[in-house]
């Protein structure tokens, strides 16, 4: 089993938006996706590489740890994702 993330599949029916991109945090143990809602709206959710029940399932998993709100532009949701992962400063 395994404590180092493993690849990360997003889920577009679950999430209900169509991705358009992604970002990775340095440490790899972050992802933000981002993408376009049916509405022509757009949004992102970030996912962390969560060892929380390491001890009783015997590996990480990736687990929504947060989202962005609702965006009319490609740009500011990209930029918000990126900042939510640390990737530029404020």
């Amino acid at each position: 089993m395994s404590v180092n993330p493993t690849s990360f599949n997003f889920d577009e029916r679950f999430e209900k938006f169509k991705e358009l991109g992604r970002y990775v945090s340095d440490s790899k143990l972050h992802v933000a996706v981002f993408g376009e809602k049916l509405d022509l709206t757009y949004t992102y959710v970030i996912y962390s590489w969560d060892l929380s029940e390491y001890d009783c399932i015997g590996e990480g998993f990736w687990s929504s740890s947060g989202c962005g709100g609702i965006y009319s532009d490609l740009l500011s949701v990209k930029s918000d994702a990126q900042r939510d992962l640390g990737l530029v400063s404020i």
